[in-house]
C-alpha cells in the first residue's frame, strides 16, 4: 500500500513539475524574440530514458540557444533549453514520421551542431540529422559499431592483432566456444542482460534474463557469446577528432564475485599502473577505435587485459561515458570537449591534464556503508558524491555508493585503509602502496 501510494505522489510530483516546466519555456521563448542572439544548438535527449542535461547546462551557460528533440517532455533540460519539439523514434530515423518536415523546421533556426550526452540509441538521429544540416556527424560506422556488438567484433576483427573468438547466439547446441564465456545483448552498455556461462545450466540465466528485457529498445533481441577473459579491466575515456583522439581517462573496474552476472565492486580512476600497460592500453584503443571508424566525438571503450598482458576490447561506444567523473579527475570538463569538438572550437592535441584519483565504492553491504559514512563525516572535502539509499544492479543489491578522490594515490588509499574500507585488489594490484 505504502509503494502504491508512493508511486502515485512520483507521478504526480513528475506532471506538476512538467508544467511548471512547459510554463517556463513559453516565457522563455517570448523573452528569446526579444533578448538572445546566441547560436541554435539541436540536443537529442530520450528524457527519463537517457537525458542530455550536462551537455543542455554547458550550452546554456555559454549562450547557446538550445532546441531539444526527444519522445516525451525533456524534463532534466527544462531548465537550460529554450524550446523542444516531440519526435518518437529518435532511436531509428527511418522511423521517424516526417523527417523531411522535421529538417526544414531545423533549418530554420540554422544550427551550428547536432549533439548528444550519453545514449547510444540517438547516435543514428545524429548522423542522419547532422548530415541533413550539413553538420559535423560522428560517422555512421561508429554509430553502427556503437549498436551492435556484431558489427563491433566484425570491425575489430579485421585488425592484425588476436580478437576474442564469438559468435551470433542462437541455441545452447550451437556453441563452439570453450567454456567460460559469455552471452551478452547484441546492444546495449552496463554489463546490461550480460551472464557468464561455465556449464549447460547456465543458460537458464541467459534466457531468463533475455525475456525480461525483450521489451527494452536499448538491448534489442539478437545476442552473442564471447570468450570470457580472466584479468583487469580497463575503460578509457576520450574525445575524438578527425580520427586523432585524446585520452581523458583510464578508469580501472572490478565486477564479479557474483557469478553468473557481473556486478561493480569498484572503478578507480587514474590507477597507479605502469607506463608500459597505460601506454599499451592507449595503444590498443587507438588500433581498436580506428577499425570501428570513430572520427569524431566522445568515445567509451572497455578493455581487458589477460594475465600474460594480452589487451582486448570487450565494448564500445562513441559517446561519453561517466562524464562528471572524468572531467573531476583529469581537471578538464569532458562535455565541454566534447561540445568544442563537434563546434569546431579545440584542438585535442594542446589539452593539457591535471590528473588525481578518484574512487567510485559500490557498497554491498550495510558494514561497508557505515564505514564509508564515518569517512564522510570526517573528511567531507573528500566525498564527491555519496548515495546512502540502497539499489540494485541486475540481480545483486547494493546498500549505496560513495564517490572518493584526494590529490593523490597514498593519500587516498591511507584514508580508505583508516576505515577499512580499501577493496581488497588493491593490495595485488598496486602493492608498492601496502
Amino acid at each position: 500500500m505504502i509503494l502504491f501510494f508512493a508511486n502515485i505522489f512520483r507521478v504526480f510530483r513528475y506532471y506538476i513539475r512538467s508544467l511548471q516546466g512547459r510554463a517556463r519555456l513559453v516565457i522563455r521563448a517570448n523573452e528569446l524574440n526579444k533578448t538572445s542572439s546566441g547560436s541554435w544548438v539541436i540536443l537529442l535527449s530520450l528524457s527519463r530514458n537517457g537525458s542530455s542535461a550536462k551537455v543542455a547546462r554547458l550550452l546554456w551557460e555559454r549562450g547557446y540557444r538550445i532546441h531539444v528533440l526527444c519522445p516525451e517532455f525533456p524534463m532534466a533540460e527544462r531548465n537550460f533549453i529554450h524550446s523542444w519539439e516531440k519526435v518518437k523514434r529518435l532511436d531509428d530515423p527511418d522511423l521517424i514520421g516526417d523527417f523531411q518536415g522535421l529538417i526544414a523546421r531545423l533549418e530554420g533556426k540554422q544550427p551550428v551542431a547536432v549533439l548528444v550526452e550519453a545514449k547510444n540509441l540517438l547516435l543514428r538521429a545524429q548522423v542522419r540529422i547532422s548530415e541533413a544540416l550539413g553538420l559535423k556527424s560522428v560517422g555512421i560506422k561508429a554509430v553502427e559499431a556503437s549498436n551492435s556488438k556484431i558489427e563491433m567484433r566484425k570491425n575489430l576483427d579485421t585488425l592484425a592483432t588476436p580478437q576474442l573468438p564469438w559468435q551470433i547466439y542462437r541455441n545452447p547446441e550451437g556453441i563452439s566456444i570453450d567454456y567460460p564465456f559469455v552471452i551478452k545483448p547484441a546492444r546495449g552498455t552496463a554489463s546490461k542482460g550480460v551472464v557468464m556461462i561455465t556449464n549447460q545450466q547456465d543458460f537458464q540465466y541467459s534466457d531468463a534474463l533475455a525475456s525480461q528485457l525483450s521489451k527494452d529498445l536499448s538491448v534489442g533481441e539478437k545476442r552473442i557469446a564471447e570468450a570470457f577473459v580472466a584479468g583487469r579491466q580497463f575503460d578509457l575515456e576520450g574525445v575524438a577528432q578527425d580520427g586523432h583522439y585524446s585520452f581523458f581517462a583510464c578508469v580501472e573496474e572490478h565486477y564479479g564475485d557474483h557469478a553468473p552476472y557481473f556486478p561493480p565492486s569498484w572503478h578507480y580512476f587514474n590507477p597507479p599502473i605502469s607506463c608500459e600497460l597505460r601506454e599499451n592500453l592507449f595503444a590498443r584503443a587507438t588500433d581498436s577505435l580506428r577499425a570501428l571508424g570513430v572520427q569524431n566525438g566522445a568515445f567509451h571503450i572497455e578493455m581487458r587485459v589477460d594475465h600474460k598482458g594480452n589487451i582486448f576490447a570487450l565494448d564500445f561506444a562513441n559517446r561519453m561515458g561517466y562524464a562528471d567523473l572524468v572531467s573531476l579527475s583529469c581537471g578538464q570538463n569532458f562535455p565541454g570537449a566534447y561540445i568544442d569538438v563537434m563546434l569546431g572550437k579545440i584542438d585535442i592535441t594542446k589539452i593539457k591534464f591535471t590528473r588525481k584519483p578518484v574512487l567510485n565504492l559500490f557498497c554491498l553491504n550495510k558494514t561497508t556503508l557505515a564505514a564509508a559514512k564515518k569517512l564522510q563525516n570526517e573528511f567531507p572535502e573528500n566525498i564527491f558524491r555519496s548515495s546512502e539509499a540502497p539499489f540494485q544492479i541486475g540481480h545483486t543489491k547494493f546498500s549505496g555508493r560513495f564517490i572518493v578522490f584526494d590529490k593523490t594515490d597514498e593519500l587516498l588509499f591511507a584514508k580508505l585503509d583508516r576505515f577499512g574500507i580499501i577493496p581488497k585488489e588493491f593490495h595485488q594490484y598496486f602493492p608498492k602502496y601496502f
